[in-house]
């Protein structure tokens, strides 16, 4: 396989952990739902995410994928941050 077609395919795989989160957002809603599951899933995927496409941009050097995983993965970063930080704050 040529380094072209695996960065290509680091890429897309790069993308997976954004729609993946997007769809656990959605999915997994209420007042009964375990907070922290969600904080770790959110978590893991986002750096799974990060550490694809940081490999994916060593081996070719594609800037525009590279700002749009970083930046859809770094948003579910913060969002998972805001969330332990509110469960930190709410605990008596």
């Amino acid at each position: 396989m040529k380094k072209t077609h695996a960065s290509i395919i680091l890429y897309v795989c790069s993308l997976i952990p954004i729609v993946a989160n997007i769809i656990i957002f959605y999915v997994y809603r209420g007042p009964n739902i375990d907070i922290y599951f969600i904080i770790k899933t959110h978590g893991m995927l986002a750096a799974l995410g990060i550490a694809l496409a940081l490999v994916s941009w060593y081996m070719k050097k594609r800037h525009l994928l590279f700002i749009f995983s970083l930046l859809g993965n770094g948003f579910f970063v913060v969002i998972a941050a805001l969330l332990l930080l509110a469960m930190g704050i709410s605990e008596p």
